[in-house]
Protein backbone atom coordinates (compact mmCIF):
# COMPACT_ATOMS: atom_id res chain seq x y z
CA UNK A 1 0.00 0.00 0.00
CA UNK A 2 2.87 2.81 1.24
CA UNK A 3 4.48 1.69 -2.35
CA UNK A 4 1.35 2.27 -4.20
CA UNK A 5 0.79 5.81 -2.22
CA UNK A 6 4.12 6.94 -3.25
CA UNK A 7 3.66 6.41 -6.64
CA UNK A 8 0.38 8.03 -6.83
CA UNK A 9 2.68 11.20 -5.16
CA UNK A 10 5.58 10.48 -7.71
CA UNK A 11 3.10 10.81 -10.90
CA UNK A 12 0.71 14.00 -9.04
CA UNK A 13 4.14 16.00 -8.35
CA UNK A 14 6.11 14.97 -12.04
CA UNK A 15 5.25 18.64 -12.92
CA UNK A 16 7.51 19.98 -10.43
CA UNK A 17 10.38 17.76 -11.07
CA UNK A 18 13.30 19.38 -11.53
CA UNK A 19 15.42 19.41 -14.71
CA UNK A 20 18.59 17.10 -14.45
CA UNK A 21 21.31 17.85 -16.86
CA UNK A 22 21.10 14.22 -18.24
CA UNK A 23 20.94 12.12 -21.62
CA UNK A 24 17.62 11.22 -22.62
CA UNK A 25 18.91 7.68 -22.06
CA UNK A 26 18.99 8.45 -18.68
CA UNK A 27 15.74 9.19 -17.81
CA UNK A 28 14.95 10.43 -14.05
CA UNK A 29 11.88 9.86 -11.70
CA UNK A 30 10.80 10.68 -8.81
CA UNK A 31 11.89 7.77 -5.82
CA UNK A 32 10.37 9.36 -2.65
CA UNK A 33 9.76 12.18 -0.32
CA UNK A 34 11.76 12.55 3.24
CA UNK A 35 10.90 15.34 5.64
CA UNK A 36 9.69 17.47 2.52
CA UNK A 37 12.25 16.66 0.36
CA UNK A 38 11.60 15.05 -2.74
CA UNK A 39 14.34 12.39 -3.87
CA UNK A 40 15.15 10.58 -7.39
CA UNK A 41 16.37 8.06 -9.19
CA UNK A 42 17.52 6.46 -12.28
CA UNK A 43 14.46 4.82 -13.71
CA UNK A 44 16.85 1.99 -14.49
CA UNK A 45 19.25 1.77 -11.55
CA UNK A 46 21.26 -0.77 -13.47
CA UNK A 47 22.34 1.94 -16.22
CA UNK A 48 23.49 4.45 -13.54
CA UNK A 49 26.18 6.93 -14.60
CA UNK A 50 30.19 5.80 -13.72
CA UNK A 51 30.41 8.38 -10.65
CA UNK A 52 27.29 7.06 -8.41
CA UNK A 53 28.11 2.92 -10.11
CA UNK A 54 31.56 2.90 -9.15
CA UNK A 55 30.49 4.24 -5.78
CA UNK A 56 27.22 1.88 -5.67
CA UNK A 57 29.36 -1.21 -6.58
CA UNK A 58 32.04 -0.38 -3.51
CA UNK A 59 28.92 -0.61 -1.39
CA UNK A 60 27.63 -3.55 -2.62
CA UNK A 61 31.03 -5.10 -1.81
CA UNK A 62 30.76 -4.27 1.68
CA UNK A 63 27.21 -5.24 1.60
CA UNK A 64 28.06 -9.02 0.64
CA UNK A 65 31.24 -8.94 3.05
CA UNK A 66 28.41 -7.78 5.59
CA UNK A 67 30.83 -5.44 7.33
CA UNK A 68 31.45 -1.69 6.03
CA UNK A 69 35.59 -0.77 5.48
CA UNK A 70 35.49 1.13 8.45
CA UNK A 71 34.40 -1.75 10.44
CA UNK A 72 37.05 -4.06 9.18
CA UNK A 73 39.96 -1.43 9.53
CA UNK A 74 39.01 -0.82 13.18
CA UNK A 75 38.85 -4.85 13.17
CA UNK A 76 42.08 -5.31 11.44
CA UNK A 77 43.75 -2.26 13.64
CA UNK A 78 42.34 -4.21 17.14
CA UNK A 79 43.75 -7.47 16.18
CA UNK A 80 47.24 -6.42 14.98
CA UNK A 81 46.52 -4.49 18.74
CA UNK A 82 45.87 -8.05 20.38
CA UNK A 83 48.32 -9.86 18.79
CA UNK A 84 51.17 -7.89 19.68
CA UNK A 85 50.06 -7.83 23.51
CA UNK A 86 49.22 -11.41 22.81
CA UNK A 87 45.91 -11.46 24.29
CA UNK A 88 44.56 -14.51 23.06
CA UNK A 89 40.95 -14.27 24.87
CA UNK A 90 40.73 -11.10 23.29
CA UNK A 91 41.31 -12.39 19.75
CA UNK A 92 38.95 -15.15 19.84
CA UNK A 93 36.44 -12.67 20.88
CA UNK A 94 37.27 -10.30 17.86
CA UNK A 95 37.19 -13.72 15.73
CA UNK A 96 33.38 -15.10 16.85
CA UNK A 97 32.03 -11.16 15.85
CA UNK A 98 33.63 -11.52 12.97
CA UNK A 99 31.80 -15.03 12.68
CA UNK A 100 28.91 -13.81 13.84
CA UNK A 101 28.92 -10.74 10.96
CA UNK A 102 28.79 -13.51 8.49
CA UNK A 103 25.72 -15.06 9.38
CA UNK A 104 23.72 -11.14 9.17
CA UNK A 105 21.48 -10.63 6.37
CA UNK A 106 22.40 -7.40 5.83
CA UNK A 107 24.29 -4.32 7.98
CA UNK A 108 21.33 -1.45 7.79
CA UNK A 109 24.14 1.02 7.80
CA UNK A 110 26.00 -0.34 4.05
CA UNK A 111 21.74 -0.14 3.17
CA UNK A 112 21.73 3.80 3.90
CA UNK A 113 24.93 3.89 1.97
CA UNK A 114 23.93 2.36 -1.28
CA UNK A 115 20.20 4.12 -0.92
CA UNK A 116 22.36 7.37 -0.80
CA UNK A 117 23.97 6.59 -4.06
CA UNK A 118 20.48 5.50 -5.58
CA UNK A 119 18.65 8.34 -4.44
CA UNK A 120 19.89 11.56 -5.09
CA UNK A 121 17.57 15.00 -4.14
CA UNK A 122 17.74 18.36 -6.44
CA UNK A 123 20.48 19.35 -5.11
CA UNK A 124 23.13 16.96 -6.16
CA UNK A 125 24.63 15.75 -9.57
CA UNK A 126 23.32 12.40 -10.74
CA UNK A 127 26.46 11.87 -12.51
CA UNK A 128 28.51 11.98 -9.44
CA UNK A 129 28.40 11.40 -5.83
CA UNK A 130 29.85 13.65 -2.90
CA UNK A 131 30.68 11.73 -0.13
CA UNK A 132 30.49 14.61 1.71
CA UNK A 133 27.08 15.65 1.33
CA UNK A 134 25.89 12.22 1.48
CA UNK A 135 27.10 11.57 5.26
CA UNK A 136 24.57 14.56 5.93
CA UNK A 137 22.28 12.78 4.09
CA UNK A 138 22.73 10.02 5.67
CA UNK A 139 22.89 11.34 8.92
CA UNK A 140 19.33 12.56 8.18
CA UNK A 141 17.84 9.57 7.50
CA UNK A 142 19.19 7.82 10.28
CA UNK A 143 17.41 10.14 12.29
CA UNK A 144 14.21 8.95 11.79
CA UNK A 145 15.20 5.49 13.15
CA UNK A 146 15.91 1.91 10.73
CA UNK A 147 11.77 1.72 10.86
CA UNK A 148 11.05 5.34 9.82
CA UNK A 149 13.01 5.66 6.83
CA UNK A 150 13.58 1.81 5.27
CA UNK A 151 9.89 0.53 5.74
CA UNK A 152 9.42 3.70 3.57
CA UNK A 153 11.62 2.89 0.61
CA UNK A 154 11.36 0.06 -2.29
CA UNK A 155 14.14 -1.92 -0.62
CA UNK A 156 13.40 -4.91 -3.26
CA UNK A 157 15.08 -2.34 -5.82
CA UNK A 158 18.24 -1.95 -3.74
CA UNK A 159 18.22 -5.65 -2.86
CA UNK A 160 17.04 -8.00 -5.08
CA UNK A 161 17.34 -11.03 -2.88
CA UNK A 162 15.76 -9.85 0.47
CA UNK A 163 12.72 -11.61 0.64
CA UNK A 164 11.47 -10.03 3.66
CA UNK A 165 7.96 -9.01 5.30
CA UNK A 166 7.34 -5.58 6.84
CA UNK A 167 7.37 -7.20 10.76
CA UNK A 168 10.41 -9.40 9.76
CA UNK A 169 12.31 -6.50 8.11
CA UNK A 170 11.62 -3.98 10.89
CA UNK A 171 12.89 -6.83 13.90
CA UNK A 172 15.52 -7.89 11.95
CA UNK A 173 16.90 -4.37 11.59
CA UNK A 174 16.29 -3.84 14.95
CA UNK A 175 18.63 -6.99 15.92
CA UNK A 176 21.16 -5.78 13.28
CA UNK A 177 21.70 -2.11 14.43
CA UNK A 178 22.19 -3.78 18.61
CA UNK A 179 24.52 -6.66 16.83
CA UNK A 180 26.60 -3.32 15.35
CA UNK A 181 26.38 -1.51 18.52
CA UNK A 182 27.71 -4.15 20.57
CA UNK A 183 30.55 -4.95 18.64
CA UNK A 184 31.93 -1.64 17.80
CA UNK A 185 31.74 -1.27 21.37
CA UNK A 186 34.06 -4.72 21.72
CA UNK A 187 36.49 -3.28 19.29
CA UNK A 188 36.38 0.59 21.18
CA UNK A 189 37.04 -1.19 24.46
CA UNK A 190 39.75 -3.31 23.64
CA UNK A 191 41.67 -0.85 21.03
CA UNK A 192 41.48 2.17 23.29
CA UNK A 193 39.99 1.00 26.98
CA UNK A 194 36.90 2.89 26.45
CA UNK A 195 33.44 2.43 24.75
CA UNK A 196 33.38 4.82 21.25
CA UNK A 197 30.29 7.23 22.72
CA UNK A 198 32.93 7.74 25.92
CA UNK A 199 34.96 10.32 23.81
Amino acid sequence: MKKLIESIKSWLNRKDQPKFDVDEKHKIISAFSHRGKQYYQFEDIHNMMTGRAFTCIDYYNELSMRCTREYLTEHCETMTKMINEGKLVNIAQLNIQLEERLTMILDPDIVYKIASVVYFDDSEQPYTYDYKYNQKKIADWKSDGVDGFFLQLPLDNLIPHLRLSEVDLQAYLKVANKINKQHLETISILKYGKTSNQG
